[in-house]
C-alpha cells in the first residue's frame, strides 16, 4: 500500500541516505518545457514563481547533505526529450 504524506511532520524518518541525486534544469529549457506542456494556466509569472521555488529547495537540500554522506550526484538536464 502507497502511504501519501502531505504533511513534513508526518513523515516517518527512515534514515540517511547513502547517496543524493540532484536533477539541475537549465532555466531556459526548464520555461520552454513548462509553458510548452499544454496545460491551463501555465504561464511565464507561474514558472518563474515555481522555478525561484525549485532554486532554492534544491540549493537547501544540498547544503544539507554535502557533509552528511559520501555522495551528492548532480545531474544536469540539457538536452529536450520527446
Amino acid at each position: 500500500m502507497v502511504q501519501r504524506i502531505t504533511n513534513a511532520a508526518d513523515a516517518v524518518q527512515i534514515g540517511e541516505p547513502h547517496l543524493v541525486i540532484v536533477l539541475a534544469c537549465n532555466k531556459h529549457l526548464a520555461r520552454n518545457r513548462f509553458i510548452n506542456r499544454g496545460r491551463g494556466g501555465d504561464n511565464v509569472k507561474v514558472f518563474e514563481q515555481r522555478y525561484e521555488e525549485y532554486v532554492e529547495k534544491q540549493s537547501i537540500i544540498e547544503k544539507k547533505y554535502e557533509n552528511k554522506i559520501a555522495m551528492v550526484c548532480r545531474i544536469s538536464l540539457l538536452l529536450s526529450i520527446r
